[in-house]
């Protein structure tokens, strides 16, 4: 409330979500083409490593770790 020359006067109002930015959610193919770059990073350091695991896991790992990134 505010004040003036012995009036009280209501503050007006600030629209609703003012000075929030806004998530920017990738379209499902952009989505998809980050997975798969992903997947086949991780395809590499895996393979670099020697370490066991197949497409289907390192697409999965791809999965969790792009949709952690975009808050999904």
């Amino acid at each position: 409330m505010l004040k003036i020359e012995g009036e009280i006067m209501a503050k007006k109002a600030k629209p609703a979500g003012t000075g929030r930015k806004k998530k920017e959610t990738p379209n499902l193919a952009d989505y998809q083409a980050e997975i798969s770059e992903r997947a086949k990073e991780i395809y590499a350091e895996r393979t670099a490593k020697n370490e066991p695991g197949d497409a289907m896991s390192d697409w999965l790992e791809a999965e969790k770790q792009i949709s952690k990134k975009h808050k999904f």
